[in-house]
Order: structure tokens, then sequence, then C-alpha cells
């Protein structure tokens, strides 16, 4: 595998199929070798041969990713030239509104935060694409406020033609609602309100996001949809919630509560989704996880300590590192 040497090197935030297109692309095209700077410690772009891959925890997090793609900058772009491209939405929008910090090193192709502002939603957005002539994906906008009435148009919906573009549903916001749910996609905090998520199963940063949100104005909306999607609840526009994906025809349940109250939207949501049972005491037991540093003399030696001091267990679990390639995804 060549590479070729250019006055620039292209920097990819992100570590999954998206960002390794770009990636394969540049090499195809230039023969150059980009910069992978990702959360990720598995995947295409940690195995593959055309980037070098830039591990920082936490990277979605502004407060992360700044000094992190200067810390890049100060090492990389001394002789050359940055071209940072992000792989979601939420890497745009920081680089957006961080252009005049990372300006030294990098080069930044996206629009300014005033027009990103006015175009991101979708219903704006297509507001002019409709001005301009321009085909785009029917969108249905739900105001709980003004309690607009629940019908919408998609694609496949009452015999259309479903040509399988996305979906975006967008819900007003009223003042001191309180948004909660979305399963473990999130360990810093509770309350949704005010947070951009992504809801596909990612190592660590989300094992288990469920597309259920609830709100203390009285309803809550389980999504059923297999495809990665996006809930910003009330993160670009405060007053606004927006479920979007790329893929797939809206399927969403919408639980109302008589009472404004949580638990009964809770036991609505159950009675669709089931709810977890209480397994019989003979499926529990003992576990015990090995650190990542452990050798196979040390989990011998852990397992010889368990039963020499009577210390119940019954599983003893392996980290990554005990595979032949660190976090093989290819398993």
């Amino acid at each position: 595998m060549e590479f070729k040497e250019y006055d620039f090197i292209p920097v990819i935030l992100g570590g999954d199929i998206t960002a390794y297109s770009l990636i394969r692309s540049f090499y195809e095209q230039y023969r150059i070798k980009s910069l992978a700077v990702n959360m990720s410690q598995g995947g295409p772009v940690v195995m593959s041969g055309l980037c070098e891959s830039l591990y920082y925890e936490n990277l979605e997090r502004e407060d992360v990713l700044i000094p992190a793609l200067l810390e890049v900058g100060r090492k990389y772009g001394k002789d050359k030239k940055l071209l940072v491209l992000g792989c979601g939405d939420w890497y745009v929008r920081i680089l957006s509104e961080n252009k005049d910090k990372l300006s030294e090193y990098y080069v930044i192709p996206y629009i300014d935060p005033a027009l990103l502002n006015e175009i991101v939603l979708k219903d704006k957005f297509y507001g002019y694409m409709e001005e301009l002539g321009i085909p785009y994906p029917k969108t249905f906008v739900y105001d709980c406020k003004e309690k607009t009435p629940l019908t919408f148009d998609f694609d496949g919906f009452e015999g259309k033609e479903y040509t399988n573009r996305g979906f975006t549903i967008t819900a007003t916001l009223s003042e001191g609602e309180r948004l909660f749910g979305l399963g473990d996609e999130s360990r810093t905090n509770i309350a949704r309100r005010g947070t951009y998520s992504r809801l596909d199963i990612r190592n660590i940063a989300s094992y288990g996001p469920i597309p259920f949100v609830m709100s203390s104005n009285g309803y809550g909306i389980l999504l059923n949809c297999t495809y990665a999607h996006t809930f910003d609840i009330g993160k670009e526009d405060p007053d606004r919630m927006v479920v979007s994906s790329h893929k797939g025809t809206a399927d969403f349940y919408l639980f109302v509560s008589k009472e404004c109250k949580l638990s009964e939207i809770l036991e609505l949501q159950g009675r669709i989704a089931g709810r977890p049972l209480i397994m019989p005491k003979s499926f529990y037991g003992y576990t015990f996880v090995l650190n990542e540093q452990t050798n196979a003399r040390e989990m011998l030696w852990d397992c010889l300590m368990f039963r020499r001091e009577g210390i119940p267990c019954d599983m003893v679990g392996l980290e990554p590192q005990w595979m032949s390639k660190h976090y093989d995804s290819s398993i």
C-alpha cells in the first residue's frame, strides 16, 4: 500500500462506516493517508491501514473534542493544513461554532452557525426546498402546544410509493416541559431536554438505547425504527423536539395520560414494548470480570484464590484484550 504526500491531511471525525467511506475515498482519489479522530476502539476505521486512528474518550463532548483537535493540530499541522470533516451532525455543529479556535490549523468547510441554525430544522429547510422546487422527503410537524391533529404523509402511507428516504418528526416543547427516557444512551443525565442523542448500540457510549421519551406534559412517544436515528430534544432549538432517521418510514406509538402522570405513560408503553421479568433464583450467580491487563496466569491464580478463600464465583469474564485483535468486531 503506497501513499503520496500533499500539503494537506484529511482529518475525519468518527469511527463508523461513514468515516471509513471518506477515508477510502481520499485514498482512492489521492493515495493519501488520513487521520481518524474517534472514540471507538473497534470497527472499520481502527482496523484499516488507510488511516492513522487517534482514540479519544467522550469525543462527542465539545469540551473534549476541541482540546483534542488542538492537540492533533499542534502535532500534525505545523507544515501542513488539516482538512477536517465530521461524520455526524454534532461534529459539524461543534466545528461550525468553533472555527475561530481551530482556524490556525484547520480548514473547516462548513457554513457559519447563523445559517446552520436556520436550515438545520427540517421543516424550515424543506420550506426553502419547496420555494426552489426541489423534491424532498415529506415531513409531519406535530405541535403539542396547539394540539395539532395527528395526521401525516410519509413514504408508503395510504398506498403511496415507498422509497425509503427516511423521516422527520417534529414536536413543539412548551415552557417548563421536562422529558425523560432513551434508555442506556447517556450516563450524564436523566432529564433529556437540551440534549442531542444518537440511538444505536455503541460500545461504552450506548449499550442499550431505547427510542422512547415521555413528557411531563402527559404524553410519550415510542419509535419503532431499527435504523440508527437521532433525538434532538431542544438542543438545536430549545422549543422543538426533532426525531430523524436517514432511512425507513415513520412508525411510532403516541401515549397520552389523562392525568399527566409519567407512571401512567410508562404503564401504557409497557403494554406495547413489554415489561422486564424477574428471573428465577437459579438463573442468578456471582460474576467476576478480569481486569484488561490480566494475563492467563493471573486469571488462573484469581480462580484458585476464589476457591481457596471460599468465595462464591459462578462465572469469570474476559475483557477484549484476550482476542487476537483488540475489540475484534468481525466476530
